[in-house]
């Protein structure tokens, strides 16, 4: 049976859980820049509790999510809306104040577009390694990131990248990160993946000259999911 390691990528986003170790969240609330009626939604992470009672609110309608018992990125946990969400709605996500459950939203809040994409998401340049991001050991721990160039047919803002990484080719065992691609300043699509202080995750924080194998699965705002089925990107740190 294949380990599945959920880590999530906290300090490339955000400082305010990679400061605090005491306290970090059990999951991260991920979704696409762009939201449609049909959107779904993720979380990233981990507890015993069950997750419930997660709301999307604006300020003319109330949207209670339901969790999707099974999905093809698990153990991250898709979440859907009960309702089509209202176009041109502000929204905003709520949880309970005497809920377990602690969830960072990166400040979350979105206003419902027309016009989805209609063409099929699909690959217009493979995934190809770019480089290390390794900071020192401190004695918090270490960690690093690893960035890649790609392409597709769609806008950076309108799907999300499930990126698997293992130091096995067999992927045996495996680190999933699932982030939102973006564009840098020459034009370049690229997305970005690593662990923040608080991740403990030290197989995994990209030390140079270290070997790595790399998976990329594709997924729409609406939760489709074009699974990698290519041999893996095999890469080494530097």
């Amino acid at each position: 049976m294949k380990k599945i390691i959920l880590m999530c990528s906290l300090f490339l986003s955000t400082t305010t859980f990679a400061l605090d170790c005491d306290i970090p969240p059990h999951y991260i609330f991920i979704a696409t820049k762009n939201t449609y009626p049909s959107s779904v939604f993720w979380l990233s992470g981990q507890s015993d509790s069950p997750v419930k009672n997660i709301q999307l609110k604006s300020a003319k309608d109330s949207n209670l999510f339901k969790i999707i018992p099974k999905n093809l990125l698990e153990p991250h946990i898709l979440l859907q809306s009960d309702h089509p969400l209202k176009i041109g709605q502000s929204y905003a996500i709520k949880t309970p104040a005497s809920s377990d459950i602690r969830i960072y939203a990166r400040d979350f809040q979105t206003k419902i577009q027309n016009n989805p994409p209609k063409q099929a998401l699909k690959w217009v340049a493979m995934p190809h390694f770019l480089q290390t991001k390794f900071v020192r050991d401190t004695a918090f721990g270490a960690y690093g990131s690893v960035s890649f160039k790609l392409k597709t047919n769609w806008e950076t803002n309108d799907y999300l990248i499930n990126v698997k990484i293992s130091k096995n080719a067999n992927f045996s065992q495996y680190q999933a990160f699932l982030e939102n691609p973006f564009i840098d300043q020459s034009g370049t699509t690229k997305i970005q993946v690593g662990f923040d202080l608080c991740s403990n995750a030290n197989d995994f924080v990209f030390r140079p000259n270290q070997t790595f194998y790399a998976k990329f699965d594709l997924v729409t705002h609406d939760g489709k999911v074009l699974i990698w089925h290519q041999a893996p990107i095999k890469f080494t740190t530097r």
